[in-house]
């Protein structure tokens, strides 16, 4: 109802709460009228590539979490995302790329501990 009241501006709230349902058919056009027109940041350009992964549509998922990364470029968890989807799409070289810049630049997240303990890299890698 927000979202209608206030011609779209809770779009991104809506969108993300569609996400976090798996409901990304609906999600995406929202949360692309977000990114494009009403609020143009890392946050929406990340939501909007969480919706494409979700949604299998992995060119436009990569595009989306390095457009979020271009806007924020220590946006853990557009780094990691953007990591694993190049991952399960078969492009590891690049995918081992972005996740070990990844666990560099963000040495205590959880998701770097959880990289060195799936791929057996050491601390110093």
């Amino acid at each position: 109802m927000a979202y209608e009241l206030a011609d779209g501006h809770y779009g991104y709230c809506l969108g993300t709460a569609l996400n976090f349902l798996d409901r990304f058919e609906e999600s995406l056009p929202l949360l692309l009228e977000q990114a494009q027109v009403i609020q143009a940041d890392a946050m929406s350009w990340f939501q909007v590539g969480v919706a494409y992964e979700k949604l299998n549509r992995v060119r436009e998922s990569i595009d989306a979490y390095q457009k979020a990364l271009a806007l924020d470029p220590d946006y853990d968890l557009a780094m990691f995302n953007l990591g694993g989807v190049l991952w399960n799409s078969g492009d590891r070289e690049k995918a081992l790329l972005i996740l070990r810049r990844a666990a560099e630049q963000f040495p205590n997240h959880e998701l770097t501990a959880r990289l060195r303990r799936e791929l057996n890299w050491r601390r110093d890698r």
